[in-house]
């Protein structure tokens, strides 16, 4: 006899699917600033694509669940840490939240640290390093173990160096990954390079000088392994899509990044706060044309 319970199903797994997504929807990737994470980005096209809020796009729920097991390993491994004997420190304490930098003169660019790590071995007892972790698949951590950080990944390479080069004070990182499946763990100490950090800082504030001019694109086609794997922009870049319409991507949208950034439309001659940025309104206009025809 034939039981229906056994039968396959995909309603938990929808359920389920339905309401990670709904807690994410698309808006929640407007990041309101220029993060370090990204600025050592290959492709300029895509940063200045990102900080306009240019593509509406919902993250699955299967990448959804990737990062949320990015955050759940680096919490794992910050006990695991601690329990070994390591200070960390993951909070402000005048704030109250997660430690964060920014590029001096331009809060704009900046980010917000895994922590900082004291007890070394290999360094001073007394001093703190930065604690940058990532969670990868077995391909990716397998090609970091070959070549090393800055070989495998230059944009995490970048992110360490622009922590510590505005941290004031962090002059090591101890960068740490996980492989997700093995759970084999690789280690690697490297110094403070800030020429690295103050060549990714000139090229963000470049952008932001050039707010209203789309720059170069890494590639003419979609095609290309960037675009096709790590970019949520392919439509609007490469297929010449409408912009979302929101105040970044509004030609009446003129903001200044001096000190902290400051979002003001021309046309209505208020200032907006993120929330506002999101809405729009009515007398929205594209800040270019279509991209596809810019080369």
């Amino acid at each position: 006899m034939n039981n229906p319970l056994l039968d396959k199903t995909d309603t938990i797994t929808k359920w389920m699917d339905d309401a990670l997504e709904s807690k994410h929807p698309p808006e929640s990737n407007f990041r309101g600033h220029g993060g370090f994470s990204a600025l050592g980005s290959e492709c300029l096209m895509q940063l200045w694509l990102d900080w306009h809020w240019a593509s509406t796009y919902q993250h699955d729920a299967q990448l959804l669940r990737k990062f949320d097991r990015g955050h759940t390993d680096e919490e794992r491994l910050k006990t695991y840490l601690r329990g070994a004997g390591f200070e960390i420190a993951d909070i402000d304490p005048k704030t109250g939240t997660q430690i964060r930098f920014s590029v001096p003169g331009t809060e704009f660019l900046s980010g917000s640290i895994d922590g900082a790590i004291r007890g070394i071995p290999e360094l001073p007892d007394d001093v703190w390093a930065l604690w940058e972790c990532k969670s990868m698949g077995p391909s990716t951590f397998k090609q970091l173990k070959k070549h090393g950080l800055e070989a495998a990944n230059w944009k995490y390479w970048t992110q360490c160096h622009l922590y510590m080069h505005t941290s004031n004070g962090l002059k090591h990182c101890v960068f740490m990954a996980v492989n997700c499946d093995s759970q084999e763990l690789y280690v690697e100490i490297f110094e403070l390079e800030s020429k690295i950090a103050t060549r990714a800082i000139d090229t963000g504030k470049r952008l932001l000088e050039r707010w209203d001019m789309p720059p170069p694109k890494v590639a003419k086609t979609e095609a290309f392994f960037l675009c096709k794997n790590f970019c949520s922009h392919k439509a609007v870049c490469h297929r010449g899509d409408p912009y979302a319409v929101n105040c970044r991507t509004c030609k009446s949208m003129k903001p200044s990044f001096d000190g902290e950034p400051k979002f003001e439309c021309q046309k209505h001659g208020v200032e907006l706060n993120h929330e506002g940025q999101v809405e729009g309104c009515d007398s929205w206009e594209p800040i270019t044309g279509p991209l596809n025809v810019l080369q």
